[in-house]
């Protein structure tokens, strides 16, 4: 297995279908007769909201709630600059952390815990610190798994157990505090609040000032859980966290205290979610909804208001956080397919399969699939074959792709000021937009 393959193991491939691109028709779903059916009939206009300037994605998933629509972006992109942010990942350790964004500046990390902040529109460095050394990180599976930026201070996210606050300015350690255990989700940003997913399963809220542990929920069971956890979602005074054994939890960001349950493992007999129940996809907050998925193949939306009443599900099993435009929900299945699907109905409006396999025939060199994202109107996946494609929304068909002599990981791009960032295997940033419009 290969440095780059080695990241995706934790991935459920289904080697049943053929490589082609359908619409509206019936498939079949992970190893059970759960199938997924695309309604023709519907024939529903998908109307996305209008494009936004970005100026601020300063955290996973870019705000706390994890919706951010339709961020403006050029109709023609093309790579406009590329850096170097420091080591690549390896065979020992790597990075599970997003860049994050905030007005004029990029902020990443790379394998070895060297933190950088970059200026967005020509990728020169601005500052860097290490926050680990390179002894450690080589001892880590995870070296960081997120940041967050909030009030002039940017938050990392160690698998030491360490959650470090730097100045945004200059990279000044501000404080450094350890919860105990490895930190396995990006903080989340919400009410002078860092919310943060340890290893050993328990939801933390920590002071941004001083790192003091405000909270914890008692941890939920362990079951066997791939490698890294989901930030959580908040909004309007609600939080929503998942853990690994396929719970849900609504909570009090304030107090911690637990206002509702559910559950993401199927109530049916299923070979895989009797051993994988985790939830890897960042939850979604929206209107009063909030939306689900896990390694075990379902896809809930869940109202609010009524303590988490499933309003509908989907069999569909996903890692990747479902993105929501408008009342459109779009997912990247663990069967590499794309799906758009009526937010409020759960019906299914089309269906992209995407290639799996380099060698469809002997079924070998699987692809791994990363997003999406919705920029300028379209859809955005990239591949571990180093290409980033772009998809029509009306109908899920290709709408354009860049090739690139590269890597892509697990990490998802951002965008910020009309510009597209993806971070690559090998330790670079790639910033991607119109070439006209470069300053």
């Amino acid at each position: 297995m290969n440095k780059y393959a080695f990241l995706f193991c934790f991935i459920l491939l289904s080697c049943s279908a053929e490589q082609t691109t359908v619409s509206g028709i019936r498939k079949s779903v992970l190893n059970h007769d759960a199938t997924l059916i695309a309604d023709v009939e519907l024939k529903e206009k998908i109307l996305p909201p209008k494009p936004e300037k970005v100026t601020r994605w300063n955290q996973n998933g870019g705000f706390s709630h994890h919706v951010m629509q339709n961020p403006n972006l050029p109709a023609i992109i093309t790579p406009i600059w590329k850096t170097r942010i420091g080591e690549g990942i390896d065979k020992k350790s790597f990075t599970n952390a997003d860049p994050v964004g905030l007005d004029d500046k990029i902020y990443v990390i790379d394998a070895k815990g060297k933190v950088s902040s970059l200026y967005a529109k020509n990728g020169k460095g601005w500052w860097s610190k290490k926050v680990i050394d390179d002894h450690t990180a080589e001892k880590l599976s995870i070296v960081s798994s997120g940041l967050a930026i909030d009030n002039g201070i940017l938050f990392v996210t160690l698998g030491t157990g360490e959650v470090v606050a730097l100045n945004s300015q200059n990279g000044n350690e501000i404080w450094r505090t350890n919860v105990g255990s490895p930190v396995r989700s990006a903080p989340t940003v919400y009410g002078g609040r860092l919310f943060i997913l340890t290893a050993d399963n328990n939801l933390k809220a920590l002071s941004q000032q001083t790192g003091e542990e405000l909270w914890k929920l008692p941890s939920f069971i362990n079951n066997i859980s791939i490698l890294g956890k989901a930030s959580p979602a908040i909004d309007n005074g609600i939080g929503i966290s998942v853990f690994s054994s396929g719970d849900i939890i609504a909570f009090r960001p304030d107090t911690g205290s637990i206002l509702w349950t559910s559950s993401l493992v199927l109530n049916k007999f299923n070979p895989t979610s009797n051993e994988i129940t985790d939830i890897k996809a960042r939850p979604i907050i929206w209107k009063n909804r909030a939306y689900a998925i896990s390694v075990a193949g379902k896809l809930v939306c869940l109202d609010m208001e009524k303590d988490g009443e499933e309003n509908w599900h989907l069999e569909i099993a996903g890692v990747h956080q479902p993105w929501l435009a408008g009342d459109v929900l779009y997912v990247l299945t663990l069967n590499s397919e794309l799906i758009a699907i009526n937010a409020e109905k759960g019906n299914i409006l089309w269906i992209n399969e995407l290639e799996k396999f380099n060698d469809p025939v002997e079924k070998k060199e699987p692809i791994f699939w990363n997003g999406p994202i919705m920029a300028g109107s379209r859809l955005f996946l990239t591949n571990s074959n180093g290409k980033i494609f772009s998809f029509n929304i009306q109908t899920g068909e290709l709408f354009g792709k860049i090739d690139l002599n590269t890597k892509f990981g697990t990490l998802s791009p951002i965008v910020l000021n009309d510009i597209l960032y993806v971070q690559t295997l090998d330790g670079y940033l790639i910033a991607f937009s119109d070439l006209s419009e470069k300053k």
